[in-house]
């Protein structure tokens, strides 16, 4: 008999008006086979993120309407985890966050084969920033390793000596960073949602 197929599930939801918690609640629901370890979501209304994760199943994480009713905004997205790799410590539910650049929330399902090697990476001088990691989590890697390379697509368009202000091509930045984060990840499936405080809702599969 084959093994069942353990891996997170993922969900993102963009809306022009209207709020995404119920929404992605209900979708989280539905992915609850994907992941019974932790759940958690995070909205915004581009001024501002909330956030809510934590252990258990999605039912008891979000059960009460004070957490729910914490959640506003039309963009958000969830994650159910089940842990493939680091620990199932309620420290490694998902989304992750990191402040600089931009403000970035990222969900990930998929394995990366190279951790360790891109994990030595952020914490050397190799990286744009000396990076400190929180978890043992290779999302908490995927998200670190975009931020940097973000880092990296701006420090370019500074010393090409463009004329315009950097500000007016942070969408540019975004999408040249992900380009090249690509091409150094060794994966065994992959999907990423993220969301950019002010900017936008990027995936990648």
């Amino acid at each position: 008999m084959r093994a069942p197929v353990r891996m997170c599930g993922i969900i993102g939801i963009f809306k022009q008006e209207g709020l995404v918690n119920v929404e992605l609640y209900e979708g989280l629901l539905m992915l609850q086979h994907r992941g019974q370890d932790s759940a958690g979501m995070v909205t915004t209304d581009w001024a501002k993120f909330r956030e809510f994760k934590d252990n258990g199943l999605v039912k008891d994480v979000f059960a009460k309407k004070s957490v729910m009713d914490k959640l506003q905004g039309q963009v958000g997205i969830g994650h159910v985890r089940y842990p493939t790799a680091g620990s199932a410590s309620a420290q490694e539910a998902q989304p992750f966050f990191v402040n600089s650049p931009l403000g970035i929330y990222l969900i990930h399902n998929g394995n990366l084969t190279n951790t360790d090697e891109l994990r030595d990476m952020l914490n050397s001088s190799s990286s744009f920033f000396n990076r400190h990691l929180k978890t043992d989590s290779d999302s908490e890697v995927l998200l670190n390793i975009f931020a940097d390379e973000i880092h990296r697509a701006h420090q370019r368009f500074v010393q090409s000596e463009a004329q315009t202000d950097p500000n007016e091509h942070k969408m540019d930045f975004v999408l040249e960073a992900g380009e090249t984060m690509m091409k150094t990840l060794q994966v065994r499936g992959l999907a990423v949602v993220a969301v950019l405080c002010r900017i936008s809702a990027s995936c990648f599969l």
